[in-house]
């Protein structure tokens, strides 16, 4: 049980699931498992959404032998969701935290898992709560604003680095059949993982030969001059490019416009194999 001061600690993963997720989980477990100021140590089972059905798990409970195994471990242990806060959540979020002494959230996502963290912040700054909120950088885009490298990334990099180097040896076996690929990489506003296909890069016959990223706009003349010059020179094309690349008018290509939506508004794009009807956004 916490002392009168002592308050409890709530974590929570949410979004796509990385690699390294859990070892955030273990590293935030254990920062505040040896802290005097922390009392209980709950975790959010499913992330928001758990928190919001008081779905919560008492992590002091779990066997010593669970975190060394934890930090090597896949997934989200303690269950993920993609959930946009409605009319309503803040009031009953800060009511519940109240409720269970919480003193500090530890939220693990990306860009709109820390919206989410931000939203309460301020609502809670606002009606005068003391809570600390802090938003754990998880996104293999590596694309949140003041952090140098995400968890997630790194792993989700080598990933595609070594995906465009299987695929490109499997293409050189039909060079005559199909000399050029396309190889579709996410990442829907950030370069970071379509440019990490060039790492196994070691002259210019190795992939990728064009890299495409979200930042600038795609140009179908220029591109194709490229095509031609590298295929001419190499004699095969492999072209890493973004999900979300788009023209000078901001239209997205391979599809006139978006179809669909996720529960945070960003655009689903027909072209892209990553994304299924219904399904949110499989990067943050």
């Amino acid at each position: 049980m916490s002392s009168a001061k002592q308050r409890n600690v709530l974590i929570g993963q949410s979004g796509g699931a990385t690699a390294v997720i859990n070892a955030s989980l273990v590293g935030a477990f254990e920062a505040a498992h040896t802290d005097a100021r922390a009392g209980e140590i709950y975790g959010m089972h499913y992330g928001i959404e758990g928190l919001l059905k008081e779905d919560l798990i008492d992590l002091r409970r779990q066997p010593a032998s669970l975190w060394p195994r934890l930090l090597r471990t896949p997934s989200a242990a303690l269950g993920s969701c993609r959930y946009q806060l409605q009319d309503g959540d803040v009031e009953r979020i800060l009511t519940l935290l109240r409720r269970y002494n919480i003193g500090y959230v530890l939220y693990t996502g990306g860009n709109d898992s820390a919206d989410t963290s931000h939203r309460l912040a301020q609502a809670a700054r606002e009606q005068g709560h003391d809570l600390a909120i802090i938003s754990l950088p998880k996104t293999i885009d590596n694309d949140l604003p003041a952090t140098d490298h995400c968890p997630g990334y790194g792993s989700a990099g080598r990933f595609f680095a070594q995906a465009t180097i299987d695929s490109t040896l499997n293409m050189r076996a039909l060079r005559a059949t199909a000399p050029i690929k396309v190889i579709e990489i996410p990442g829907r506003t950030a370069g970071w993982l379509v440019s990490a296909s060039a790492l196994g890069k070691r002259d210019e016959a190795d992939p990728p030969h064009l890299i495409l990223v979200p930042e600038h706009p795609f140009r179908e003349e220029q591109f194709l001059e490229r095509v031609e010059a590298v295929y001419r020179r190499v004699g095969t094309v492999v072209i890493a490019t973004s999900e979300a690349i788009h023209d000078e008018q901001g239209r997205f290509l391979g599809t006139a416009e978006p179809d669909q939506t996720d529960a945070f508004h960003h655009p689903q794009l027909t072209s892209s194999p990553w994304v299924n009807p219904g399904d949110a956004d499989p990067h943050e």
